[in-house]
């Protein structure tokens, strides 16, 4: 579990699971931002049981997490972190004309997703939460990056996005607005290890 000044970051509990439909799943304006998924509540608790991204079973640490506010033990959405790197990114077109997202060897690549009910926005929960889990994936998790693509009208995701640091590239597609985040620090580390005499012949 993470914690931040105002919220808990943690895996998700069976009782959270009908909240979380209302929150993010029967509101169709946070839905449409987020997952084209559209299937009912009982649909869901299935899901909720079952999906890896839910329970955390074998998930490595790429999982969705409860934003949970400290105050009143309040469930506001969903965050965390999805490793695309067994799934099909051929849609994920980069500004170089690669696809190359979850499959560049040695390069963790991770999603930061989220959604926050609609009560709760312009709070500055994403934001907090979304700093401590960017620093718990540079820390600890060792990712090299953050990618996110998200429709060029969702201006809340954008700015979020920019508070949190990401840089927007621009891959000449219209319906794409791709933001990336790098490890620097990770990135350095990767750079000396290559470059020092150790690591020669």
């Amino acid at each position: 579990m993470l914690e931040t000044e105002r919220l808990f970051i943690r895996p998700f509990q069976p009782a959270d699971c009908d909240t979380l439909f209302a929150l993010v799943y029967a509101d169709p304006d946070v839905r449409r931002r987020w997952s084209g998924w559209k299937g009912g509540i009982d649909e869901f608790r299935e899901r909720f049981r079952t999906d890896k991204l839910y329970t955390g079973v074998d998930a490595n640490g790429f999982q969705y997490l409860a934003l949970v506010r400290k105050e009143d033990n309040c469930l506001l959405g969903l965050m965390g972190f999805q490793n695309h790197a067994n799934d099909d990114m051929d849609w994920l077109l980069m500004p170089d004309g690669s696809r190359n997202v979850g499959h560049i060897p040695g390069v963790l690549d991770v999603e930061l997703t989220y959604a926050i009910g609609k009560e709760y926005w312009s709070h500055g929960y994403g934001t907090e939460g979304g700093l401590a889990m960017i620093e718990y994936g540079f820390s600890r998790m060792a990712v090299d990056r953050i990618i996110n693509a998200i429709s060029p009208d969702n201006d809340r995701s954008r700015n979020l996005m920019l508070r949190l640091g990401f840089t927007f590239v621009d891959n000449g597609n219209p319906e794409d607005a791709i933001g990336v985040l790098e490890n620097l620090d990770r990135n350095e580390q990767i750079t000396s290890a290559l470059t020092s005499p150790s690591s020669e012949g």
